[in-house]
């Protein structure tokens, strides 16, 4: 279990995972401190997470004195979004795919509102901005266009991304 914060520039945070304790420090507005709070994120680092409650506790220290706030933190697990598998293409020069068809999914994030990006590991052959998609809901096309009189390999990765950012 971790609890992240991005530091500020007056308010740096610390965890301490073997006592679950997330200690802010530096001399700072109330209203920067709150704005702290509120930006802090849990992460449980574990394949296989647990789904109990987690009790926390904030440590904020302004200099001027430390109070402790603690709380019960509700571990929801958010499932990564899933694709299916293309088979490998073979492409003649100046050819394109033509549209290849594949599904997405995602447990908690309806199937319109997930995101895809496409990368190429070889962009002299085939530019990030050739891999078209198009469709909405589950069912979606990916049309691979290598750049004009360009010859070789490439390896497409297409990325599905859910609501929360879990790729």
């Amino acid at each position: 279990d971790v609890l992240e914060i991005t530091d500020t520039a007056n308010i740096h945070g610390t965890f301490s995972a073997a006592d679950g304790l997330l200690t802010l420090s530096g001399a700072d507005s109330v209203t920067n401190y709150q704005a702290a709070l509120r930006s802090v994120k849990y992460r449980n680092a574990s394949a296989n997470p647990s789904l109990p409650a987690r009790t926390v506790s904030f440590v904020a220290n302004d200099g001027a004195g430390s109070n402790v706030a603690t709380r019960d933190v509700s571990v929801v697990l958010n499932a990564r979004p899933t694709l299916t598998d293309l088979a490998d293409q073979t492409i003649p020069e100046d050819g394109t795919t033509g549209q290849l068809t594949f599904t997405v999914s995602d447990a908690e994030t309806a199937a319109s509102a997930l995101g895809l990006t496409g990368s190429s590991d070889n962009p002299a052959l085939v530019s990030d901005e050739r891999i078209v998609f198009q469709g909405s809901g589950n069912t979606r096309t990916v049309t691979i266009s290598p750049l004009a009189n360009a010859f070789g390999s490439a390896r497409i990765t297409i990325t599905v991304t859910d609501a929360d950012g879990a790729a």
